[in-house]
């Protein structure tokens, strides 16, 4: 952030703890927004920090989708965006840089927009975004 400006907003709010998402999450962004109804942009870094980690609802694409659709409800109803930070897959795909995305295709189903960013190699300090065509 000091990299960025040397001074922040005073409506900026850092929160570095939370629950997982079925274990109390959605309640604590329900009352930080109830608490701060003016927020505009919530960012979760990382998206697998808050999951639960298990595929306990019959296949990974399930699991994926629930968790981003109880995401996005909050922030549907809150007229928020919300930047959920994930990895990619260390492969690499020419023929659809999207097939990189870790996890099944319901993580970028359930999103209203997907993001790449990626850099050619790990010591650049720049990175290119794609975003899917349609």
């Amino acid at each position: 952030m000091q990299q960025l400006t040397d001074e922040a907003p005073e409506t900026l709010r850092f929160s570095v703890l939370c629950q997982r998402l079925g274990s109390g999450l959605q309640e604590q962004l329900e009352d930080f927004l109830r608490d701060y109804p003016q927020t505009r942009l919530v960012i979760i870094d990382t998206l697998q920090k808050v999951r639960d980690g298990t595929v306990n609802r019959g296949s990974m694409y399930a699991s994926d989708y629930d968790d981003m659709a109880a995401l996005k409800a909050i922030a549907d109803r809150h007229n928020l965006c919300m930047i959920l930070v994930h990895h990619l897959r260390k492969l690499t795909d020419s023929s659809d840089p999207f097939n990189e995305v870790s996890g099944s295709t319901a993580l970028m189903g359930a999103a209203d927009t997907t993001y790449l960013l990626k850099k050619s190699n790990r010591a650049e300090e720049e990175a290119i975004a794609s975003t899917p065509t349609t």
